[in-house]
């Protein structure tokens, strides 16, 4: 057992992280993993601001969270949550006929097909009768050849990862929703994404919010938060 003056391996590793991030990283340059990447020093110059229009438009941004709560080697149960919200001169609105928020539950197993090979069978289930609608249907199959086109030949995902996969196509689905029923014609739709490729079902539900976008003329983007090392922060 530790005395009072004796520290625990616990402390040790907390003592280590502390350390480590009051040091930080010399300079101002982010660090890549790959050598195909270039770098760029973040300085002032690099940094623009979007020009302002005459008519101020409405923006509206969706995003999604997901959480493991139980998971095995062959199945796993995620909560996800999906919101949507519409800025208008600098301030949030209320959504007029959707809800802000929806969840549901995805329960994840591997399944085998008819032709002896296996799948990832992702089952959805909202935790409230009323988000039904939001979501892109009951059950997403994903081939494990698929995966493998994705991840590589040699990887397989841990089960949890399935979780949100549920959430991207959710989000995809509420998104063509939110664009239907809060947008008006030229007004900004946002959401938060991959640039990593989509799955083939997936793929297709881009493709409908890009017709809904286009019908009325909407304004429609993909924007992309990336973790990077530099002094102060990651």
């Amino acid at each position: 057992m530790n005395t009072d003056s004796e520290k625990s391996p616990l402390n040790e590793c907390i003592e280590f992280i502390e350390n480590y991030k009051r040091e930080g990283l010399v300079g101002d340059t982010p660090y890549s993993e790959g050598e195909e990447a270039e770098n760029f020093d973040i300085t002032g110059d690099r940094i623009f601001k979007i020009p302002e229009c005459d008519e101020m438009r409405k923006l509206g941004f969706v995003d999604g969270g997901t959480a493991s709560i139980l998971s095995a080697a062959d199945f796993s149960i995620s909560l996800t949550r999906i919101a949507g919200a519409v800025f208008k001169n600098d301030h949030i609105i209320d959504l007029e006929e959707i809800p802000e928020v929806i969840e549901f539950y995805s329960a994840t197993i591997l399944e085998p097909m008819d032709d002896g090979k296996l799948a990832y069978s992702i089952r959805l289930f909202p935790r409230e009768s009323g988000f039904k609608e939001y979501l892109p249907t009951d059950e997403i199959v994903i081939k494990m050849d698929e995966v493998r086109m994705l991840w590589g030949f040699r990887f397989r995902p841990n089960i949890e990862t399935f979780g949100g996969v549920a959430m991207r196509f959710a989000e995809w689905f509420y998104a063509i929703k939110f664009i239907e029923t809060e947008l008006d014609n030229g007004d900004i739709f946002v959401r938060d994404g991959s640039l990593q490729t989509g799955y083939k079902d997936e793929i297709l539900l881009v493709r409908d919010l890009h017709s809904i976008a286009m019908t009325p003329s909407k304004i429609s983007g993909l924007y992309r938060f990336w973790t990077f090392l530099n002094r102060y922060k990651r």
